[in-house]
Order: C-alpha cells, then structure tokens, then sequence
C-alpha cells in the first residue's frame, strides 16, 4: 500500500457527499443502493482499488469505476463508469473472438488490466520488427558524419546522404 493511499484509508471515516453528490453518484453508476457513500467506501477500501492525487482530489479506480474525492474536505464529488472509446467494428471483431472463448467483452478487458497490474506493463511485447534495420541505417549515417568530419568535407545533404545508404545497402546485399 502506498502512503498515499494512506491518507484516504485513514480518514475513511470523513468520507462523505453532498445531497447533489448523492444524485450524481447513483445516476453516473446507476446504483439500486441508497447508500451510496456505504458504496463507495467499500470500492475505496478494496485491495483491488488504485488511489492516486492529482491536484486538490483523490482518485479511486477499482474495476471500471473511478470515484473521485475532495482531498481536504473528504467529500465525495462524483463516480463514474470508464467506458473507452472504440471503434464500432473492431469492438464487434474483438467480441466475437472473445466469444469464441466464452469471455464476454468486459471479462476480457478486466483480464487484460489485471495481468497488466501482474507485468507491471503491458501483457505483450511491443516490437519494431524493422529495429535491427533501423539501427544499420542509422549506423551508416553516423559513420558518413564520422568520414565527412575526418576528411574536414562540407555538409552532406539529404539527397546525398540517401545516396550514400543505398550504395552501401546495394553492397552489404551483394
């Protein structure tokens, strides 16, 4: 547990909302409950919940829920659902494929921020298959500044440059 999340378990107790608080809260996550600050506790209060400051509130985010609380006075200002925003059609693709593993959308986007959580990143490697590429192209470059300035020659330019990489790609595949 992070000592900022301290800060707001300790003072569980002066957790609170306002009467408009209370409206908003229940409407944005269309609660049955009339306790709505009851509610929110537990959401703050489970392990699973991320408490985080950013200027003058607190933030909770447990499951899509985020609520956010007055860091001084302890209130409540509102809660609401993350919904991301996805194109129509892959969100219809990605559902369909996880259909066919029995996952309904919202378990395969809870799976997918929990492993995320168990990586500390994301749950795949991201990769520039062209890097290895991309580093000798940059090499060639280095090396042809390393030559110009050996030799005291003037500046190459862009076109100049291309030209030289692409001799020296037509040799390297011969």
């Amino acid at each position: 547990m992070k000592s900022t999340e301290n800060s707001v378990l300790n003072n569980i107790d002066k957790i609170h909302t306002t009467t408009m608080g209370f409206g908003r809260i229940k409407k944005n996550l269309q609660l049955s409950t009339e306790d709505v600050v009851g509610w929110c506790k537990n959401k703050i209060t489970d392990k699973k919940s991320l408490i985080t400051r950013k200027g003058k509130n607190w933030y909770v985010t447990n499951d899509n829920y985020v609520i956010t609380i007055n860091a001084h006075s302890y209130t409540i200002i509102t809660a609401h659902v993350v919904k991301p925003r996805v194109d129509e059609k892959l969100k219809e693709e990605v559902s369909e494929i996880y259909e066919n593993f029995g996952i309904d959308l919202p378990t395969a986007i809870r799976i997918f921020f929990k492993k995320s959580v168990s990586v500390q990143g994301l749950p795949f490697d991201l990769r520039n298959t062209d890097l290895h590429e991309t580093k000798r192209r940059w090499n060639i470059y280095e090396q042809a500044r390393e030559i110009i300035q050996e030799q005291n020659s003037e500046e190459m330019s862009l076109a100049q440059i291309n030209n030289e990489i692409n001799a020296t790609r037509s040799e390297s595949k011969e």
